[in-house]
């Protein structure tokens, strides 16, 4: 089955560590892995969880993980890792596509 068409939709980790977030005025550094679920026929990107989520102040105390909103903690993440979220879902829909084929 040569040629098929790439997948469109799916899941796919992504790793981060000491990501910068501002909330309320204060810098939060953020490590850990995000599930970022796809359906590129609707352009629909979206974290949907984090795993292994690891919060420090600025003086590299760890804080509560719930200290930052998931709303905020989840559009930082995804602003500040754009291309690499990019890259994953385009390796994992060609991939899959050619192991299909």
């Amino acid at each position: 089955m040569s040629g098929g068409r790439p997948i469109d939709y799916g899941n796919i980790n992504q790793s981060f560590e000491e990501h910068k977030v501002q909330h309320n005025g204060v810098d939060y550094f953020v490590t850990g892995e995000v599930e970022v679920d796809f359906d590129l026929t609707e352009e629909r990107i979206e974290i949907t969880e984090v795993f292994d989520l690891v919060v420090l102040d600025a003086d590299g105390n760890q804080v509560s993980n719930d200290t930052i909103p998931w709303e905020i903690l989840k559009a930082s993440i995804y602003s500040g890792y754009v291309d690499e979220i990019d890259d994953g879902i385009s390796y994992y829909c060609h991939n899959l596509r050619d192991e299909s084929d």
